[in-house]
């Protein structure tokens, strides 16, 4: 992609596996403000290849939720469900780039091989149906831009994921590659759980031939333990109110929020975009 040649597109994209909280509000809020002060196209997309966790009625729940708030998709919201043939495509692309290698290891053993190449590397396996896909990362140097800063790292063994699971289930690291490609997102962002996971993310974007966006990576919601707030730890669902509106916009360190807010909360949120504009970018990688 050169420089400036793609209209701003970002995106939100949460995994069904529970209502709407705190945290996803702020990235949701975050990645919309910053798109429409870019003057750009704003996307919503669910993550739900994951079925065993996975929930449609959560889906809907946080669609609509985020549609009280203001927030709506410029373009009919994807489901990952629905693209397992892209993704497939894909993974083709990386076996024949030899980037990938059959693996019977368990966790516990990817633990055991983390600094050295796991036996199934060493003495080469055929594929059954009991296998995973691992990446094959060997040394590559893996960069990627963070708004106005560059961060740079060396890929390690460590960095050899699984593309699909032994069970068949494709990788998060894969499908979001894929989808911010195929959208052509420009722009991604989220929260810093995810900064790690940007390197190899990078690293399949290049060998795919991918695009590269630009990343802004948010500090994390805590809860009163100092963990993360996640649908995992039971984070407690958000309602539609000026309250958590007010949370998220200050966790975002909009100041004086309140000094936007207009009759409704659709309207503040238009106040804050046409008001402030720290979330103004104006360059692409």
């Amino acid at each position: 992609m050169k420089k400036n040649s793609l209209r701003y597109r970002g995106r939100f994209a949460p995994s069904p596996t529970g209502e709407l909280h705190l945290g996803s509000l702020v990235c949701a809020l975050a990645s919309y403000i910053e798109a429409k002060q870019n003057k750009g196209v704003w996307l919503i997309r669910i993550e739900d290849i994951d079925k065993e966790r996975c929930r449609d009625h959560f889906a809907t729940t946080i669609i609509n939720k985020l549609l009280e708030y203001g927030l709506e998709s410029d373009e009919p919201v994807v489901y990952q469900s629905k693209r397992l043939n892209i993704y497939y495509d894909a993974i083709e692309q990386l076996k024949i780039k030899n980037l990938l290698y059959p693996c019977v290891c368990n966790r516990e053993n990817r633990k055991k091989y983390r600094n050295i190449d796991c036996p199934c590397l060493v003495n080469p396996i055929k594929h059954t149906n009991q296998c995973a896909w691992r990446l094959l990362t060997n040394n590559e140097a893996c960069s990627f831009n963070e708004v106005n800063h560059r961060h740079s790292k060396i890929l390690s063994k460590e960095d050899r994921i699984n593309i699909t699971r032994r069970d068949g289930l494709i990788s998060y690291d894969l499908a979001v590659c894929v989808d911010d490609a195929t959208q052509n997102i420009t722009h991604i962002v989220r929260g810093e759980d995810l900064f790690n996971h940007t390197f190899v993310q990078r690293f399949i974007q290049e060998s795919l031939r991918y695009h590269k966006p630009i990343y802004r990576h948010l500090p994390l919601v805590l809860d009163d333990n100092g963990e993360k707030l996640s649908k995992q730890n039971l984070a407690k669902p958000i309602d539609v109110s000026f309250d958590c509106l007010t949370l998220a916009l200050t966790h975002l360190g909009i100041y004086k929020p309140q000094i936007y807010y207009g009759s409704t909360i659709q309207s503040s949120i238009q106040n804050i975009i046409k008001s402030t504009l720290i979330y103004k970018l104006n360059e692409f990688d």
